[in-house]
C-alpha cells in the first residue's frame, strides 16, 4: 500500500510526523512561505492535529456518555459540538494557509500539498509556483 501511494506521489515516500521546534520551523518554511505563510502552517498543523485526535475520542467519549441518562446525553452532545467546532477551525484554517500560498506565488493555488519541505518543494516545482526570495 505504501509503495502504490509513493508511485502515485512521484516517488515521494510518505512522511511521517515528528516534533520540530518552533525555531527549526521557523528555518525551514519562512524562506518558502514568508512570515505570516509560515505561521499560518504552525497554526494549521496544531489544528490538524486536534482534529486527528478529536474524531476518535469524541466518538467514543460520545458513545460511553450516552449510556442512557439525560446528563450523559447532554455531555456526549456537548462533545459532539466541541469535535465539530475543531473540524470546523481545521477546515477554514486550511482554506486561510491556501489563500496565504496564492497571495506569496501570485496565482490562484489549486490543491493542497503534502507538508515535508521536500514534498512541498517538488510540488511547487510541478505546478510551476516561484518563490519569491528563493
Amino acid at each position: 500500500m505504501i509503495a502504490g501511494r509513493a508511485e502515485r506521489l512521484g516517488g515521494l515516500q510518505p512522511n511521517f510526523p515528528e516534533t520540530v521546534t518552533r525555531e527549526k520551523f521557523d528555518v525551514i518554511w519562512m524562506p518558502r512561505l514568508g512570515e505570516e505563510g509560515a505561521e499560518e502552517l504552525w497554526r494549521f498543523r496544531r489544528r490538524s492535529i486536534a482534529a486527528t485526535c478529536a474524531t476518535p475520542i469524541a466518538g467514543g467519549g460520545i458513545l460511553l456518555l450516552s449510556a442512557g441518562s439525560v446528563l450523559g446525553d447532554l455531555a456526549g452532545g456537548a462533545l459532539l459540538l466541541v469535535a465539530a467546532a475543531i473540524w470546523v477551525a481545521f477546515v477554514r484554517g486550511r482554506g486561510r494557509f491556501k489563500a496565504l500560498m496564492s497571495k506569496r506565488f501570485g496565482v490562484r493555488v489549486k490543491g493542497f500539498p503534502l507538508i515535508s519541505q521536500r514534498s512541498f518543494d517538488r510540488w511547487c516545482a510541478y505546478h510551476g509556483y516561484s518563490q519569491p526570495n528563493g
